[in-house]
């Protein structure tokens, strides 16, 4: 538990379960205890104002959750407002208004887009807090009011028979992602190339024009300067036009690999750490 402020005037201390939700909230007025349903509709979201709830994410006053500041999701109705745009068919799956893939009891959605198997309340419940130091399992607990490290018990083996699946169910997303970037990259690569290429020619070209604006003052052939900045942006309107000429999609193509990398980095980062943790559980 640690303070958090949930508005200018009060500072609470949360009380969480181990995916971040919300459970109770302690101020300097009468404690509020909070509960969810399944999809995690909470009945005190329209009656006051935002703050952290629903698996950690913070709710606001008409009782959405904007997921990755991408979508906003309905705990009433169960469904995201807008559809993922990396569906239909890709890793946004067929439902581009499902949330969880129909179960939020094992999984969460913190980007609005795809599951992490690894960072599903399920998983959480069995590596939440957890670290190795010299070869051994620890984890967090709070004693005397701080937070102090102490040796954790080894997994049992029906938990580790539940983190082999949870591996499982890693790998495959891990390589339905690789494939998913591969497909982007077989389709759209080069114009992606290009489209980076020119991006990186405007923004240098922005900083290079704000440099020689910013230096007129002081300059003592004011023309000369004046004539490099036209130049440059001359330059610039080129560099948008090739932009425009790409071919449709290449942008969004492009955003979509930029998600789909780091959701990737995620994935992995996760697995070698609970590969980490089993392997010090056995030592």
């Amino acid at each position: 538990m640690r303070p958090k402020h949930l508005s200018p005037s009060a500072t609470s201390l949360l009380a969480t379960d181990m995916q971040g939700s919300i459970l109770r909230a302690h101020t300097k007025q009468e404690p509020l205890s909070l509960s969810y349903a399944t999809y995690g509709f909470d009945p005190r979201a329209i009656s006051d104002s935002p703050q952290l709830r629903f698996n950690a994410e913070l709710r606001t006053v008409a009782g959405f959750y904007l997921l990755g500041s991408y979508r906003a999701y309905n705990p009433i109705l169960m469904r995201f407002h807008s559809p993922d745009y990396l569906s239909p068919f890709g890793a946004g799956n067929i439902n581009a208004y499902v949330y969880c893939s129909n179960d939020p009891v094992n999984y969460t959605d913190a980007s609005g887009h795809m599951r992490n198997p690894l960072r599903s309340p399920a998983a959480l419940t069995l590596i939440g807090g957890k670290s190795i130091v010299d070869g051994k399992l620890y984890r967090n607990e709070i004693i005397g009011g701080q937070t102090r490290r102490v040796q954790a018990p080894g997994f049992t083996a029906s938990e580790t028979i539940h983190l082999q699946q949870l591996k499982n169910e890693q790998q495959n997303e891990i390589l339905a992602t690789i494939q998913e970037i591969s497909n982007l990259k077989r389709r759209y690569g080069a114009d992606i190339g290009k489209l980076h290429e020119l991006n990186t020619t405007i923004n240098r070209l922005n900083e290079d024009i704000d440099y020689y604006i910013n230096s007129l003052p002081r300059t003592k052939d004011p023309r000369a300067v004046e004539n490099t900045i036209v130049h440059m942006q001359d330059k610039r309107r080129g560099a948008y036009r090739e932009i425009a000429a790409l071919p449709t999609g290449t942008s969004s193509a492009s955003e979509n690999l930029s998600t789909l990398t780091k959701h990737l980095s995620q994935l992995e980062g996760d697995l070698k750490n609970v590969r980490d943790l089993m392997r010090a559980n056995t030592n």
